[in-house]
C-alpha cells in the first residue's frame, strides 16, 4: 500500500489535534459553558456604529458641505476683497441653512451689494481685456494687474484653506482610529473571557461561528470612556 500523501496525512493529524483539544476542554467539571466556543464579529458595523466615528464622519461630511458653498461663492466672485467674500460666504451659508431663520431685510440687501459689486468688478476686467493693447492706459494697467492679483489671492485662500481642513480631518481621524483600535482589543479581550470565547473571528474571514458578539462589543466600545 502506498504511503499517505504528505498533505493528506497533515490535515488528519491536525484533525486529531483539534478532537483531543475538544475533548480535553469539555472534560473541564460541569460547567455549562465547557468546551470551545466560537464567535465572529461584524468590523464594517463595529467601525459604521461606534459613535465617535460617526460623528467625526457626519462632522467632516458638515465641513466638506461648507467647503464646496465657500468654493462656489469665492471661485463666482473672485475679485471682491478678502473681507467682503467672507461676508459673502457667511450669508450664503446662513441662507443654505434647511429650516434655519430667513435672511433679514438688512442681511439681504447687503448680500445684494456684494454681488451686484462683484459683477461690476467683473464686467470692468472683461473691459480691459478686450481693450487693444495700445490703448491701455497706466490706470488701467494697474487696475488689470490688481485685478489678476485679486484671482490669483482667491485661488491661494481656497487651496490653504481645503489643505486646512484636510490635515484637520486627517490628525482628528488618527486621533480617534487609534483610541478606536486599542478599546477593540481590550473589549474583544473582555468579551471573550467574559463569554467563554476561545477565539473571536472577524466575520470578513469566516463565514459562520456559532456566536455573533457584534451587538456585545459595539454596546462595549460606546460605553467605554
Amino acid at each position: 500500500m502506498s504511503e499517505t500523501p504528505r498533505g493528506l496525512r497533515a490535515i488528519v493529524l491536525a484533525a486529531i489535534v483539534l478532537c483531543i483539544t475538544i475533548s480535553l476542554t469539555g472534560a473541564r467539571g460541569q460547567d455549562k459553558n465547557a468546551g470551545l466556543r466560537f464567535a465572529n464579529v461584524d468590523p464594517v458595523r463595529l467601525n459604521n456604529d461606534y459613535g465617535a466615528m460617526r460623528t467625526f464622519r457626519e462632522d467632516a461630511s458638515k465641513r466638506a458641505d461648507a467647503f464646496d458653498v465657500e468654493q462656489r461663492v469665492f471661485n463666482s466672485n473672485p475679485l471682491l476683497p478678502e473681507a467682503d467674500q467672507k461676508t459673502l460666504l457667511d450669508l450664503t451659508l446662513k441662507e443654505n441653512i434647511v429650516g434655519g431663520p430667513p435672511l433679514s431685510p438688512s442681511e439681504k440687501d447687503t448680500k445684494a451689494k456684494l454681488v451686484a459689486q462683484s459683477n461690476a468688478l467683473y464686467d470692468d476686467a472683461q473691459r480691459l481685456q478686450g481693450t487693444i493693447l495700445g490703448n491701455v492706459t497706466e490706470a488701467d494697467k494697474k487696475k488689470q494687474d490688481s485685478y489678476i492679483k485679486a484671482n490669483a489671492d482667491t485661488k491661494l485662500r481656497l487651496d490653504l484653506h481645503q489643505k486646512t481642513i484636510k490635515s484637520d480631518l486627517d490628525q482628528k481621524f488618527q486621533e480617534i482610529d487609534a483610541t478606536y483600535q486599542k478599546n477593540l482589543k481590550e473589549v474583544l479581550a473582555k468579551t471573550a473571557k467574559d463569554k467563554n470565547y476561545a477565539v473571536i473571528f472577524n466575520n470578513q474571514a469566516v463565514l459562520y461561528a456559532e456566536y455573533d458578539c457584534t451587538d456585545d462589543v459595539l454596546k462595549a466600545l460606546n460605553n467605554k470612556k
